[in-house]
């Protein structure tokens, strides 16, 4: 599967994508036509190509890692035992040890792709990382403004 990311880049991926994000799958099945600057291109063995686009910008950065995500998910998944398990959680902790950028990235594209197991992995490490945290250092951690009224803060 050909790939053309909001920034310009090109990549060739694993079919484990289509198979993994209901939203891939989805945009497939019912053949939507382009939207935006996300592309998808599949050959279907029948002469005819897909292409498709999603309404987010999903960065080649966050794809490939994403790409890497589910490709191991199916590799696991072809093999079933409580060794492979344990095998893939840890590898999954690793994996997800990123910075606060390309976390954030990975909570929105897999919620945009509506990858599951995805969404579960990165929201379970934004909770742990924000765990016992003020809700100032989260904001100064996050970078994020605070766009509470000051009644609204007392409230809180």
């Amino acid at each position: 599967m050909k790939v053309k990311c909001c920034d310009g880049i090109v990549l060739e991926l694993e079919d484990a994508l289509v198979y993994a994000s209901l939203t891939v799958k989805q945009l497939i099945d019912e053949k939507i036509p382009s939207r935006r600057c996300f592309g998808v291109w599949i050959f279907d063995g029948k002469d005819e190509n897909y292409e498709i686009s999603f309404e987010k910008e999903i960065s080649s950065k966050t794809l490939l890692k994403i790409n890497e995500y589910v490709k191991k998910h199916a590799d696991a998944a072809s093999t079933s035992s409580n060794r492979i398990s344990r095998s893939l959680r840890s590898w999954d902790l690793e994996f997800i040890k990123v910075d606060r950028h390309t976390l954030f990235a990975l909570v929105l594209a897999a919620k945009y792709l509506q990858i599951t197991d995805l969404i579960n992995l990165s929201s379970e490490t934004v909770r742990a990382k924000t765990r016992g945290k003020t809700p100032e250092k989260i904001h100064r951690y996050y970078n994020l403004k605070n766009d509470m009224t000051p009644q609204e803060e007392e409230e809180y």
